[in-house]
């Protein structure tokens, strides 16, 4: 740490916006405080300051009046703690040379109490979704995308849309007790074998892709029915209720195009429908569609389906 006021203007750590002529000062803190004070800079000269009282001195007493400085560069992981060390120590005595209508200068009140400390806000927490445990808590988002290798931006998403990012559940430590609350828990995805025997579980269906370079696809549609095996294996999620499932589909009429046709003109015997298509020069899908529906025409008339 430093308090060096000309160092350049680069790194994360607490800046000062003082007012020379009343002494009243604005303290706030940035992962980048050149980019942070370039920014006021320019809301004050377009006259869009979020701070109202700090908007109306600029525009009264001009840009001269102010004096950018920096009062500390820190470590990021500890830039809120030193600013509210500096509210409570600097504005204290700002205090002392104004009235009491400028005790706290140019910051919100909220901002100086001692017992307020706003990087427990910040805070996030990383939560399994199979067993409701909270595996980490972290800083602020960029320090967990650094720590799994991803953007913060994802986790940033799944902490607004409550939803998963590199396989855990995301929220904030002010959401964390209605966030487990309301937390339904992930279920296992079980490979079973054909004597009913629990093989395996997984996860994710990416792991069962991975390990056994089987379909995703193929074990979702095991899950819901349309499938009965996936890799020459039964998948389910809830092993205790399953059931083995029959060897043909229901719906279906497997085997229908290899039953015999009987021509009733020449009495010739053909082994399947396909056969009896190929030969006459007739649509098979025209004429299975009337055999289905046992709809009399020209072409159905003189057959017989045995």
């Amino acid at each position: 740490m430093t308090n060096r006021y000309d160092r350049p203007v680069s790194k994360s750590g607490v800046y000062m916006i003082c007012n020379k002529w009343n002494a009243k000062i604005y303290i706030g803190s940035s992962k980048n405080l050149k980019h942070r004070i370039s920014a006021h800079k320019t809301l004050l000269k377009g006259n869009k300051h979020h701070n109202n009282r700090l908007q109306t001195d600029y525009n009264k007493m001009g840009s001269c009046s102010f004096e950018y400085k920096i009062i500390e560069n820190c470590e990021q992981n500890i830039r809120f703690d030193r600013e509210q060390y500096y509210l409570n120590t600097l504005l204290f005595a700002n205090d002392l040379l104004n009235n009491s209508f400028y005790r706290l200068g140019y910051n919100n009140e909220r901002f100086a109490l001692p017992i307020f400390n706003r990087s427990k806000y910040k805070k996030i927490y990383s939560i399994c979704p199979y067993t409701k445990k909270i595996i980490k808590e972290y800083y602020n988002t960029v320090e967990a995308a650094k720590d799994l290798n991803t953007s913060s931006e994802k986790i940033a998403r799944a902490i607004r849309i409550k939803g998963v990012s590199c396989n855990f559940y995301w929220t904030s430590e002010k959401e964390l007790k209605h966030f487990l609350d309301n937390l339904v828990c992930h279920k296992f995805i079980y490979q079973i074998d054909e004597d009913l025997k629990i093989i395996n579980k997984f996860k994710m269906f990416k792991e069962i892709q991975d390990r056994l370079n089987i379909a995703p696809g193929n074990v979702k549609k095991c899950i819901k029915g349309k499938r009965n095996t996936a890799g020459g294996f039964y998948w389910t999620l809830n092993p205790d209720s399953f059931i083995k499932p029959c060897s043909k589909r229901e719906g279906t009429k497997k085997g229908f195009k290899h039953k015999k046709i009987l021509d009733l003109n020449t009495n010739l015997l053909y082994k399947s429908m396909s056969d009896y298509c190929n030969k006459n020069e007739i649509n098979y899908s025209t004429f299975k569609a009337h055999i289905n529906k046992n709809k009399k025409s020209s072409l159905t008339k003189n057959v017989k389906v045995l």
